[in-house]
């Protein structure tokens, strides 16, 4: 018998003396069984307290706590595997993270908040308790699980950042600054629809990306989302302490109930096989329990929760909340459909719908009920149009029935119509019409609370200017929106998740803005932005907002001149260069953010200054603004217009007439943007241009990679954050990635400026590198663990500009294939570790002057070989394990005074070996693991001062000597046969 089967028994016997009976024959000698039953049982008599203790949270119990949170100091917290450190409110470091305090404690172990002294931010980390780290299944399951989850990219996802596995396992994330939904809940109770709809949407994103993964979360629950603070509500969802990739599911799943009852699926209540559809019962507990309070399915124990999962049906909503929206509670009782085959079948489906009713939410101010549930006792039901209720407006109508399309036939397998008197029939929804120019609002505010002004339609003269009449009329055919404000530092990164400016604190223009309140230096123009950084801005912008029927984009330099000069003119009106409420031809200091002998020589907080008359701000100076079009620079490129001038920049390139450009991918300090909000249609932005980059990159994307853009600092992890016009692909990011084929690589074919390619650990072979054969810009090349041959190598020759060569652990690759790397003289970084190399295939990369880290570990390679190297005196990480070397080998570096980490474990060690490495002053890491170092090598040891980590495993080295050691290097963690020596607690001065 199972724990579950035991445990289900053991439940019914109300007296203790016969249930410790019964345990007592059922688990026999069988401990382990014994202490799994014994934990159930427990569990199940804490959640006795149902009725007077939250029901959310008596059964939860969820340490992942990667936000913001107050826990007091408690002693019984093991914090031993930390290093003292001397700064004020540090509890110590682990690694290069500074732990400033302890954000909860479960069976697992600890999570901690801390900072990244590398990378200057601050983190979660989640450490395994020392009773599990010891013990291999526990340990090996937990970096399993940690690596497998670190794989998913997605805003809605707590991001992995590292994996590490000493002193203890632990895993490093992104902290999140901010609450749990289920404190939310605790807070205000149920929440409005349009936010339900905002929160499911992220939610079913993030479970999305997860699924492409293979990965099932299994515990979804309002505890396991948290809201980060901002301008605009972000979702992430974390602890995937028990997600479990749909591989190994079966390797748990058999007759064990995971995740909380409260919102596990009715297949995890049984204890039966799952798939990634009960995470979507999960998710449709949680946005009933937003829309009413509580969960659906509630009892006084946890085993009749269980029960209430698999055989009930929860109360309707509407008896709660009587307003709630028909077409939202079909979704939710579809969600919460008893067999997986009647959900949604995928998370994305979800997340398309919630995001459809959520714009027509915001669009309308609601949505009308438009199907209702026929049958209120069964799951899997079929959806009728209910009763219809009229709209004031044609347009309105079209919504109407466009959403019942939507309901009934946008998922025609899972959702059936009844074909009764009361149905509708099922069309294709059809896109609203553009509300007039009386219609349309003189001002619009969006989610993120970007402000637009509507510019009206009409004829208007640009070029004019110093008392010259314009001689080109324009004639705008529609109203459309322009920014009132350039976008802010604080809009960008709402959208983005990043800063670039110059003008922020601690940035290159940091100097300057003494006195300014952060509250002010929030809404700066963001500046510092390429043309292609604004393409991913807007593309990311548009997928947030999922406005029906406009889009944003860059202004047209028409546009944006019309806008400027305040909309429709007369030729006589053109003859000015600048506009505000008056217009004029000279520009004083008190109108405009421009370069004068009392400047302010920075940018300054948008609306500082007089708008023009239609309420548009800084047209004038300030920053320049990125416009659409395309220019023939003077280089003879293809160049982007700039318009408006800005604040380093004399009043002449103010003028409204004024026009300059720039390279696409250029960025300056004083750059930066205003948006365009223009109706679908004639005035639209049109569709997405095509090619060969734009079909790679869309394929990389769908199959779950990563691809980078030629002037664009922004990763792009989703199709809807490409832009629309042309781009050039510059990075494919595939690694570990289990959908790419060598046919599917076909689409890279014609890319010919791809600077970075990463396929490690994939399933490509020589067929697929073949379609990169056209491409010889290459600068970042990673095949490492896969089993290309040197004839898929062979495919790179040519590729003169690589900097960093990943070829390590590839079983097919001899010395023939290095070869084609013999041109490479540029890289800083080789890995050729774990292959069939010898003294002749590394003979290849002599005269490689520039590499900072070369790793020949595990392979043929001889002191001759190593001779190669000797030029290269910038080295600074050295991998030689496992080579069979002798000192006159290791004596090729002793030039190398840069070293800092050097890795000689598994070779044929002496303790004069040392005498090669003196030089290296900084050495900070040695690695002499399976060596024969003994305590006579000790005086050389002592003279590495800055040694941080010192590998001696399985050496001769004795306790004394150890003991010489850590007295004569303090500041170093030593681990060694029998056990590890911290570092020692430096003194506070």
């Amino acid at each position: 018998m199972n724990e579950r089967t035991v445990f289900l028994a053991a439940l019914e016997i109300t007296d203790p003396a016969e249930r410790s009976a019964y345990l007592d024959q059922a688990c026999a000698d069988d401990a382990n069984l014994r202490r799994q039953v014994d934990a159930l049982l427990a569990a199940d008599a804490r959640s006795g307290e149902f009725l007077d203790v939250p029901a959310l949270r008596q059964l939860t119990d969820n340490p992942d706590v990667t936000r913001t949170a107050e826990m007091k100091s408690d002693s019984k917290i093991d914090l031993g595997y930390l290093t003292p450190s001397a700064k004020p409110g540090s509890l110590g470091t682990l690694a290069h993270y500074e732990v400033m305090q302890v954000l909860g404690q479960g069976g697992f172990g600890t999570v901690l908040r801390a900072f990244d002294e590398k990378l200057h931010r601050m983190v979660a980390i989640k450490v395994l308790g020392r009773q599990f780290a010891a013990t291999s299944p526990p340990r090996k399951r937990f970096l399993r699980e940690a690596r497998a989850v670190a794989a998913i990219k997605n805003e809605n996802v707590v991001q992995v950042y590292s994996v590490e596995e000493q002193p203890l396992p632990y895993i490093v994330m992104e902290f999140v600054d901010g609450t749990t939904l289920q404190d939310k809940m605790d807070d205000v109770g149920p929440i409005e629809i349009p936010e339900v709809l905002d929160i499911g949407r992220q939610i079913a994103a993030g479970l999305a990306a997860a699924h492409a993964l293979g990965l099932i979360h299994r515990d979804i629950k309002p505890a396991n989302i948290l809201l980060e603070k901002g301008v605009v509500q972000k979702v992430k969802i974390t602890d995937f302490g028990l997600a479990r990739t749909a591989d190994d599911a079966s390797l748990t799943q058999s007759g064990t109930i995971t995740g909380t009852p409260l919102y596990m699926s009715p297949e995890q209540a049984k204890g039966t096989k799952i798939d990634s559809r009960a995470d979507l019962f999960s998710l449709g507990s949680v946005l009933y329990a937003l829309a009413c309070g509580h969960p659906p399915f509630r009892a006084p124990t946890t085993m009749a929760v269980l029960r209430r999962v698999a055989e009930d049906t929860p109360r309707p909503l509407q008896e709660i909340i009587p307003e709630t929206p028909d077409w939202f509670v079909a979704i939710v009782d579809k969600l919460l459909s008893k067999d997986p085959a009647d959900r949604f079948q995928t998370a994305q489906d979800v997340a398309d719908i919630l995001a459809e009713r959520e714009s027509q939410v915001k669009r309308q101010g609601t949505v009308r009920d438009v199907a209702r549930v026929t049958d209120a006792k069964s799951r899997g039901r079929k959806i009728s149009s209910g009763k219809m209720v009229a709209y004031l407006g044609a347009a309105a109508a079209c919504l109407l029935v466009g959403l019942v399309a939507i309901l009934a036939g946008r998922f025609p397998r899972n959702l059936e119509r009844i074909p009764n008197d009361n149905s509708v029939a099922a069309v294709q929804p059809t896109r609203p019409t553009v509300q007039s120019a009386e219609s349309l609002p003189a001002t619009f505010k969006n989610s993120i609370g970007m402000e637009f002004v509507r510019v009206p339609k009409g004829a208007g003269w640009l070029g004019g200017g110093g008392r010259q009449p314009g001689e080109t009329k324009v004639v705008i055919e529609q109203d459309f929106y322009l920014g009132k404000y350039e976008v802010t530092q604080e809009e960008w990164e709402a959208v983005t998740g990043l800063n670039p400016s110059n003008f922020v604190r601690n940035g290159a223009g940091d100097d300057r803005l003494k006195g300014i309140a952060d509250a002010d230096l929030k809404r700066f123009p963001v500046d510092y932005v390429s043309w292609d950084d604004c393409q991913v801005f807007i593309a990311r912008l548009n997928k947030n907002e999922r406005e029906t029927g406009w889009v944003y984009r860059l202004p047209k330099g028409e546009e944006w001149e019309y806008a400027c000069r305040g909309g429709p003119v007369d030729k006589f009106e053109s003859a000015f260069d600048f506009y505000f409420a008056k217009s004029t031809n000279t520009l004083l200091p008190e109108q405009a953010n421009f370069r004068h002998d009392k400047g302010l020589e920075r940018t300054c907080r948008v609306g500082s200054y007089e708008p023009n008359a239609l309420g548009l701000h800084d047209m004038h100076g300030n920053v320049w603004e990125w416009c659409e079009d395309t220019r023939v620079g003077a280089d003879g490129a293809s160049h982007r217009l700039t318009r408006g001038g800005g604040w380093h920049y004399f009043s002449v390139t103010c003028r409204a007439a004024y026009r300059d450009t720039y390279p696409p991918s250029g960025r300056d300090w004083g750059t930066g943007l205003r948006l365009a909000r223009v109706p679908v249609g004639p005035a639209g932005a049109g569709t997405a241009t095509t090619g060969p980059d734009r079909k790679a990159a869309e394929y990389v994307l769908s199959i779950g990679g990563e691809v980078r853009l030629h002037g664009v600092a922004l990763e792009i992890q989703a199709l809807a954050d490409l832009p629309p016009g042309p781009f050039e692909l510059a990075a494919v990011m595939l690694r570990g990635n289990k959908q790419v084929t060598d046919a599917g690589l076909a689409v890279c074919s014609e890319c010919k400026n791809l600077t970075h390619l990463d396929l490690v650990e994939t399933k490509i072979t020589d067929g697929g590198l073949a379609h990169f054969a056209g491409n010889k810009n290459l600068v970042v090349l990673n095949l490492a663990h896969t089993a290309v041959s040197d004839e898929g190598l062979a495919h790179f020759q040519g590729n003169t500009n690589l900097t960093e060569l990943w070829l390590g652990v590839m079983p097919k690759v001899t010395d023939r294939g290095m070869a084609y790397f013999k041109d490479c003289k540029k890289l800083t970084k080789l890995w050729l570790g774990g292959n069939s190399l010898t003294d002749k295939g590394v003979a290849h990369f002599k005269g490689c002057k520039n590499l900072l880290d070369l790793s020949v570990m595990n392979t043929s390679v001889t002191d001759q070989g190593l001779l190669n190297f000797q030029d290269c005196k910038n080295l600074k990480v050295l991998w030689l394990g496992g080579v069979k070397l002798t000192g006159t080998g290791l004596a090729s570096f002793k030039d190398c005074h840069d070293l800092t980490d050097v890795f000689l474990d598994n070779t044929n060690f002496s303790n004069s070996w040392l005498t090669h490495l003196v030089n290296s002053k900084n050495l900070s890491t040695l690695s002499l693991t399976k060596t024969t170092a003994s305590d006579n090598g000790l005086p050389l040891l002592k003279e590495f001062k800055h040694l941080k980590l010192l590998y001696l495993k399985e050496t001769e080295i004795t306790a004394a000597g150890i003991d010489g050691l850590k007295k004569a290097l303090p500041e170093c963690r030593i681990e060694w046969n029998n056990g590890v020596i911290e570092p020692a607690a430096t003194k506070v001065p």
